[in-house]
Order: C-alpha cells, then sequence, then structure tokens
C-alpha cells in the first residue's frame, strides 16, 4: 500500500521549526537590502550584489501579511507603515536623484504599504458583498492606470 506524499511546506514546517522564524527573516531581508544598497551607492562594481539584493522584497511582502494576519489593530499598522513610508521618502529622493522632492520614484515602503492596503480590501470583500464591487472597480482602474503608463 502507499503512503500519500505529504506537501511540501508541512515538511518545511516540522524540519525548521524554532530555526527559521521572522526575527531571522528579517535579519536576512535586512541583510540582501544592504548589499543591494552598496551596489546601489556604486561601492562596488559586482553586478551580483543586486541580484542578491532582489530577494529583500519578497521576504518583506511576506512579512507585512504576517503582519496583517497577526496584528490586533489593523488602522494602526498602516498609519505606522504610512508614517515610516513618509519619514524615509526624504532620505531616499536625496539618495536617488540629489533632491529632497523627487515625483517620479518613491520609495519601496509605499509598495508594501499598497500590498497591505490590498490584502485589506480582499479580506473585506471576502466578508462583505458590498465591498466586492468597490475593490473589483478599483482594480480595474489599476490596471487601466497601468496600461496607460506602460502604453504613452
Amino acid at each position: 500500500m502507499q503512503t500519500q506524499k505529504q506537501p511540501l511546506y508541512t515538511h518545511l514546517k516540522k524540519c525548521c521549526t524554532g530555526v527559521i522564524n521572522a526575527d531571522v527573516l528579517k535579519f536576512f531581508a535586512i541583510a540582501t537590502m544592504i548589499i543591494d544598497h552598496i551596489w546601489q551607492a556604486g561601492l562596488v562594481e559586482a553586478r551580483w550584489f543586486n541580484w542578491i539584493g532582489r530577494l529583500a522584497f519578497p521576504i518583506f511582502a511576506f512579512q507585512i501579511a504576517e503582519g496583517y494576519a497577526k496584528t490586533s489593530n489593523v488602522k494602526r499598522y498602516a498609519l505606522r507603515l504610512f508614517a515610516f513610508a513618509l519619514i524615509s521618502e526624504i532620505p531616499f529622493n536625496i539618495f536617488c536623484a540629489d533632491w529632497v522632492f523627487y515625483p517620479d520614484y518613491q520609495n519601496v515602503i509605499f509598495t508594501l504599504l499598497m500590498g497591505l492596503v490590498a490584502i485589506i480590501a480582499i479580506d473585506k470583500a471576502q466578508k462583505e458583498p458590498a465591498v466586492k464591487n468597490i475593490c473589483l472597480f478599483g482594480m480595474i482602474a489599476v490596471i487601466i492606470v497601468i496600461l496607460a503608463e506602460l502604453l504613452l
């Protein structure tokens, strides 16, 4: 008689319990982000520093989803993320464009905040059918804006 295979995540949960936690993930994401910023600042010529740095975003995005699931106050969580995005925008602009105000490019924390807003909207749409149409309209509007930006 054949035994059923367990899904990979079940195996990973068993073998990695106590080894990889939120703090380890944050440290790894911060380390890869710093490696990317070293390349972005021009301190090294090795392009692979940038490739390593690309690992940071998915980890931070996962942490945002985890934070949403575990927070007791989603509104405060989103406001803290928004405040941190605003505070970090000026140093980001100076680093990227040597100017305090640079509307063409924002830091990644705004992207993470938009992801959090999308998670909140999806969760509300599943719980409240009336919100579903508003979310659908919003997604269509975003797709139209993205397509217009790409085509122009």
